[in-house]
């Protein structure tokens, strides 16, 4: 399986980005990490898009406004 743009990003993202470029806590980093967990399951079970195929393209505004209402 060829992980898709947006799971490349968050890995890097919560990996690479916040650690040694923002120098955020772990608890910060685990406190975003959770909050996509929260998200990839708003797509699977309200959008019917599996963690596998989310995008950035699928991230777009009203995806967005869906997850956060």
């Amino acid at each position: 399986m060829t992980p898709t743009d947006f799971s490349k990003n968050i890995s890097n993202y919560l990996g690479v980005y916040l650690p040694s470029q923002r120098n955020v806590s772990l608890n910060t980093i685990k406190s975003y990490r959770d909050t996509f967990k929260l998200l990839l399951t708003f797509a699977n079970d309200y959008c019917d898009i599996s963690a596998e195929s989310i995008t950035l393209k699928t991230l777009n505004h009203q995806f967005i406004e869906n997850y956060l209402t």
